[in-house]
């Protein structure tokens, strides 16, 4: 007798234990956070590839301009000649041909440049994708929503930044929902322990699109 209540009262402590555990799993938050914009600005392999492809851009750039200069030199001597002259003729036509080629030129590199650009963010984002979802299989989360750092504060001085308060995908979350540091740990980059959901973020650089040569060959 003394025995089988012995067994019943284990049985009845197991049995709470298991329904703990299961209303602790019950109860854990299925869907977490992630903001991509600082993902990919902390992203190790991410800033080294940009950061060549802005070398390459601005090593082009150097190029172009330095054609842009010969373009305003054979301009200049253009101005010495007769007008109607062959030789003023001659001149004439080989600047437009230049210019023209080079306006093809400027083109033809900044749609590779693009295209270069948006192969690295592919390459990148599908490893984010990789480790987002290693991580949330290990956590057993059933979602995780993507969300961009917004500033501070909505300035009502600027209707802009009110607009896009107010269509913000989320309007709060618990900060222990954002999985950013994470990731980024797994990802190789040091993420911040520190690092405010809420604090200013900004906008994912684009090198290739914002490096454009500073000069206009029409203009010479």
């Amino acid at each position: 007798m003394k025995t089988t209540r012995i067994f019943v009262a284990a049985l009845g402590l197991l049995v709470g234990l298991t329904t703990s555990q299961t209303l602790a799993q019950q109860n854990r938050p299925q869907i977490a956070v992630i903001d991509i914009s600082r993902i990919f600005k902390e992203h190790p392999r991410f800033v080294e590839e940009m950061a060549r492809l802005k070398t390459r851009v601005e090593a082009e750039d150097a190029k172009m301009k330095a054609r842009a200069d010969n373009l305003q030199r054979m301009a200049d001597e253009l101005k010495a000649l007769k007008p109607g002259s062959q030789e003023y003729k001659d001149k004439e036509k080989t600047i437009a041909s230049e210019r023209a080629q080079m306006q093809i030129d400027i083109q033809v590199q900044r749609k590779e440049f693009l295209q270069q650009e948006a192969a690295i963010y592919k390459q990148i984002y599908e490893s984010v994708k990789i480790a987002v979802a290693n991580y949330a299989s290990h956590a057993g989360l059933a979602a995780v929503i993507r969300y961009s750092s917004p500033p501070a504060e909505a300035d009502p001085q600027q209707p802009n930044t009110v607009l896009a308060e107010i269509q913000k995908d989320l309007v709060w979350f618990s900060p222990g929902l954002d999985i950013t540091n994470h990731i980024l740990t797994s990802l190789g980059a040091r993420a911040n322990p520190n690092a405010n959901p809420t604090a200013p973020g900004g906008s994912i650089p684009y090198p290739a699109q914002r490096t454009q040569p500073g000069y206009n060959p029409a203009r010479r």
